[in-house]
């Protein structure tokens, strides 16, 4: 049996940004500290492009994940150009082709804050037609894929940007809002009962675990995804958002007062094509302008009759993406989780930086 292998991608930032602009948008975010508006860097367009065809020549079944901002500010022409890069092909101004060719990738991509943006760096206002044209429906379940011996794999998408207004102090801290979108997704899940042979995946852009003034997601919503979680038996959750280095890790999401603990597993992916130096600045790493970039490489196996979810984390060096501890030594470069039977649990313990 051939089990599915992901690519997780997130928060591209694509942009036709000039130099000028470029230069208008940093002095822009030093002032407010609002990152990702720099648009995407070529060489990192480079850099993935290389990734996902070398990782095709060896498995060529690997399907793309993308969870969200595939835009900086929400421009149609930023949509135009992810879908060129993402399905096809794209020329960027330095000239020479790249491009995944996943013509498909609208079937697995949701769409984050920055796409909901209204096309200029003001961040409120209402989202561009780029946003509608490329995400037309939300939410979304995929066909089943069969994994043998009765047991399947869903993946779920969500918009967790549904619920926030266009000129609202959620859309400025970047803050998920997503009520109703959970609503409707159980709605569509409940006719289907639960078959304890399917492991189920949901791919959000906001982050279950993560906390703060901004990025978070709102109280309400969060009470509704961990309810959710537990109502549909939710394995793993795919993200991206918090533009820091990757993790792994499961976190409980246990009612109150009930007994027991069941967890999920959150695979948070950091950007993977951003142009934003000011990170790595930040954080030490001047020799390497882009090493915040990522991705994750997810694969599933059966080891003695237990379905077991594997992710291994990639990070742009100076040559491209290569598995995370050939940079650093500090981080173990994968996890692996029993996602079947139910609950989760780990096997190899989590990795990553993790949210505080």
């Amino acid at each position: 049996m051939n089990f599915p292998i992901f690519i997780q991608i997130s928060d591209l930032h694509l942009s036709q940004t000039s130099e000028e602009e470029r230069r208008r948008r940093k002095l822009f975010w030093e002032r407010w500290r609002f990152e990702g508006m720099l648009g995407h860097s070529e060489n990192s367009l480079r850099y993935l492009d290389d990734f996902v065809y070398s990782l095709h020549q060896e498995e060529p079944e690997a399907q793309l994940i993308v969870t969200g901002d595939l835009t900086a500010i929400g421009q149609e022409e930023e949509f135009e150009i992810a879908n060129k890069f993402i399905g096809a092909t794209y020329e960027p101004p330095r000239g020479g082709e790249v491009g995944l060719n996943v013509r498909n990738w609208q079937l697995r991509a949701i769409p984050g804050n920055h796409d909901h943006w209204p096309g200029h760096a003001t961040i409120v206002g209402r989202p561009t037609s780029g946003l509608q044209k490329f995400f037309p429906v939300s939410p979304r379940m995929q066909p089943v894929v069969k994994l043998g011996n009765g047991r399947q794999l869903r993946l779920l998408l969500i918009d967790t940007d549904r619920d926030v207004g266009p000129y609202s102090h959620e859309r400025v801290r970047a803050v998920g809002s997503f009520v109703s979108e959970l609503e409707e997704l159980s709605a569509m899940l409940s006719p289907l009962g639960m078959n304890e042979n399917e492991i189920r995946v949901l791919c959000l852009h906001h982050s279950a675990i993560y906390r703060g003034w901004k990025l978070e997601i709102d109280a309400r919503s969060r009470r509704e995804l961990y309810e959710f979680l537990l109502r549909h038996r939710i394995a793993v959750a795919l993200s991206g958002h918090i533009h820091r280095p990757p993790w792994v890790q499961t976190f409980p999401v246990t009612r109150p007062m009930a007994p027991g603990r069941t967890v999920v597993v959150e695979a948070c992916c950091g950007t993977t094509t951003q142009f934003d130096p000011t990170i790595a600045r930040q954080a030490g790493f001047e020799d390497s302008l882009h090493w915040q970039n990522s991705l994750f490489v997810h694969r599933l196996s059966e080891v003695r009759g237990e379905i077991h979810w594997s992710s291994e984390i990639y990070l742009e060096g100076r040559a491209g993406f290569v598995r995370a501890d050939r940079l650093r030594s500090d981080i173990d470069a994968s996890a692996i989780f029993k996602v079947w039977p139910w609950p989760p649990q780990g096997i190899r313990p989590p990795f990553g930086i993790f949210p505080k």
